[in-house]
């Protein structure tokens, strides 16, 4: 009797062994290529396994993310979680969505975990959202660099962020050629379960601005600047066209 339960517990760990392997080696194309995706969604070029792949290409509405390599961890599946390395893009191309860092879920209180994440976003595709009073036409990169930050999906609230981020070598086009606006840093935390983003004023706008995105997506800004004295004459006239400036000179920003 003892000698049978020894023989099916072997053949039992035998069968999961081998689904171990089955799996830990199945082509990541075969994978995606059963999930039926959103139209809005497209991944190409899908090379090595569910575990450590890669993509050529993601889509998400429009916005394309390129040379997306993950490395899934298979021992955090078994406590309910997924723990996965993300890079994506290259950090050192301006034009390209770059990121890097180790993204976990858990499954059980839905809440969305990144550890040491690193984001640059074209700046096109940031002031694209952003309703502005006349189009502007920018350069630079916008970047955040986040310690922590913790999101739950299933309240759909912001729990926790220790982050930095801002607007590296800004320059927005002129009569003459690019305007060089240098840097724009900011401190980024949860407030109220909205993301809040304040601006250090430390810059040649003096740009003193505190703008919060809401678990809905809207964006709301509000703040003042103050064109310094050393920029061209057309960045002051065009300062005018959010309104009048106060008695210290300083113009007003409402979003």
């Amino acid at each position: 009797m003892e000698l049978q339960q020894h023989k099916v517990k072997l053949i039992v760990v035998a069968v999961v062994f081998y689904l171990i392997l089955v799996v830990a080696n199945l082509p990541a194309t075969q994978v995606i290529n059963r999930i039926p995706l959103p139209s809005s969604i497209s991944i190409t070029g899908v090379n090595g396994t569910l575990w450590d792949g890669s993509a050529d290409t993601v889509t998400v509405e429009g916005v394309q993310v390129e040379s997306l390599h993950w490395d899934l961890s298979v021992f955090s599946l078994l406590i309910g979680k997924v723990s996965v390395d993300i890079h994506a893009g290259n950090a050192n191309l301006p034009d390209l969505i770059s990121f890097k860092g180790n993204v976990n879920f858990s499954l059980f209180s839905q809440t969305l975990d990144v550890q040491e994440g690193t984001l640059f976003l074209p700046t096109h595709l940031v002031l694209a959202q952003v309703p502005l009073p006349i189009p502007v036409r920018a350069s630079g990169r916008f970047y955040l660099d986040a310690s922590n930050i913790t999101y739950s999906l299933k309240k759909n609230q912001c729990l926790a962020i220790t982050a930095n981020g801002g607007w590296g070598n800004a320059a927005v086009s002129g009569t003459t050629g690019m305007i060089d606006f240098g840097q724009f840093k900011a401190q980024i935390q949860c407030v109220e379960d909205s993301i809040q983003v304040q601006v250090n004023p430390e810059n040649v706008l003096n740009l003193d601005v505190t703008a919060t995105l809401s678990a809905q997506g809207q964006i709301k800004a509000n703040g003042r600047f103050k064109p310094n004295e050393t920029l061209p004459k057309e960045v002051h006239q065009a300062a005018s066209l959010f309104g009048r400036a106060d008695s210290q000179g300083y113009y007003s920003i409402a979003i």
